[in-house]
């Protein structure tokens, strides 16, 4: 049953999405093609507004990707679809599963999709050795694999983007167990929950730098390269803390579930 839930709530979310994308790959190849004409102007203009289409097309799919599920939520267990949603002889914990699978297989596919854009319009030699010098500006020293880096980078964004749409769908959940303004609590409790799980993680920064001199310079003192291995760890805690947050928001969502649900 949660191979049919999970394509329905899919299908439901990426027929609009899948627009935005295909539009940046179609701006993104026509930018990379017209790079073989002449170096001029007119040209580079041209080039330049068609990348700056699909970079934003992608953007604006990932964006509609995150809005797209919090409205599927919403819809399928409290408004237009919650009747029959509820009437299926099914365990809402299931139907819930469903939606974060979905926030996660559409977050993770709209990154790669993002990647695969941006590599076509400006993968060259030169934009390879500014990446390269990029993480030379952030770390003293690249000992390692820049590979790992990246798939370190690449786990904590879309972690991030998880994190964003369940606290959304707390939002949602908690909004709804009121008789009135359920819309205007919702948005309350999702911004509210951002914010404090954010100073938390704040806090709990400002803590570590009493223990940890490279993340008490990284915080405290002027802008300064780090170590490569510093670095990964960092982003590797990051990723672990917004799991942690995932993790417990979706606790949250399941306990407030099985309490009943207010269908408008």
């Amino acid at each position: 049953m949660l191979k049919k839930l999970l394509h329905y709530d899919l299908k439901w979310c990426i027929k609009v999405v899948i627009i935005y994308y295909g539009l940046a790959f179609v701006f993104a190849c026509i930018g990379r093609l017209l790079e073989i004409t002449p170096d001029t102007t007119f040209w580079n203009i041209v080039v330049g507004i068609c990348k700056g289409i699909g970079v934003s097309l992608a953007i604006t799919g990932l964006v509609n990707c995150i809005i797209r599920m919090w409205v599927r939520m919403g819809i399928n267990m409290y408004k237009d679809e919650s009747y029959l949603t509820h009437t299926l002889p099914i365990d809402i914990r299931l139907h819930f599963l469903s939606k974060f699978l979905a926030t996660v297989i559409m977050i993770l596919s709209s990154i790669i999709i993002i990647l695969i854009c941006v590599l076509i319009m400006y993968a060259n030699k030169e934009s390879i050795e500014t990446f390269k010098n990029m993480f030379n500006i952030l770390s003293n020293s690249v000992e390692g694999s820049i590979a790992i880096g990246i798939i370190l980078v690449i786990l904590t964004i879309l972690a991030e983007f998880i994190f964003i749409v369940m606290v959304g769908f707390l939002g949602i959940v908690i909004g709804h167990r009121s008789n009135t303004k359920k819309a205007l609590k919702s948005v309350l409790v999702g911004i509210g929950t951002y914010f404090g799980c954010n100073s938390i993680t704040g806090v709990g920064m400002i803590l570590g730098a009493l223990f940890s001199t490279q993340l008490y310079s990284m915080l405290f003192e002027q802008a300064t390269a780090m170590e490569y291995t510093f670095l990964c760890m960092l982003l590797f805690s990051a990723f672990l803390i917004y799991s942690v947050y995932i993790v417990i928001i979706y606790l949250i969502i399941n306990r407030n579930l099985q309490k009943g649900v207010n269908i408008d």
